[in-house]
């Protein structure tokens, strides 16, 4: 439509090209904003896909080690002193063995937790980096603004997402951190209360 104007007007005073790049302009700040809307919602449902997945495998470590902590209660229930004087040398270590390997389980369960978090960290992180790169190639095909401010914009953007990152990971093994030293606490009260401390390595 631009080429069919009049050759004596003069595009850049023409009202009716002006028009139409105004027209163009809208039609592609539209589309930049819609991007950047897609963005902000598929973050979103990403963030609370990937959270379901982390309060899952919480909730199973938790599973387990209530589980194995009630088989640890009845097991020292069984060892108090007039049990102890009932049974021979053979039930005391048959109870301390099994007390043993349940508290092994436990701290291999941990270890898998940390391995679960840190790789859904892992791919949290990949998979949202991935999209702000696709999204500065599609923002640059759109091309609302210039092509330095879009990539400012997506520096930003990458720079916020890292730092928020860097935050979940801090708090995941923050929360590693705390639980192994409630285990330690946990069995370190198991020894202290038990009759047969000594029996147990």
């Amino acid at each position: 439509e631009v080429k069919t104007l009049n050759a004596n007007m003069k595009a850049k005073t023409s009202t009716r090209a002006k028009e139409m790049f105004e027209k163009m302009k809208e039609t592609r700040r539209a589309k930049h904003i819609e991007a950047l809307n897609e963005y902000e919602s598929w973050l979103e449902t990403f963030g609370e896909s990937m959270k379901e997945r982390y309060e899952d495998r919480k909730k199973q470590n938790e599973t387990l080690r209530t589980s194995s902590g009630l088989e640890i209660e009845k097991t020292l229930a069984g060892m108090d002193d007039q049990s102890l004087l009932a049974n021979d040398i053979e039930y005391v270590t048959y109870s301390w063995d099994h007390i043993s390997e349940l508290r092994k389980q436990r701290k291999q369960e941990i270890g898998s937790l940390s391995n679960t978090l840190h790789e859904l960290h892992k791919v949290k992180s990949n998979s949202v980096m991935e999209y702000v790169t696709g999204l500065k190639g599609k923002l640059i095909e759109i091309a609302f603004l210039l092509e330095p401010q879009i990539a400012t914009m997506i520096e930003e953007m990458a720079s916020k997402q890292q730092k928020s990152m860097e935050a979940e990971m801090k708090e995941i093994d923050t929360s590693l951190a705390d639980l192994n030293t409630k285990e330690q606490a946990l069995f370190e009260g198991y020894y202290a209360k038990s009759v047969s401390y000594t029996h147990l390595t």
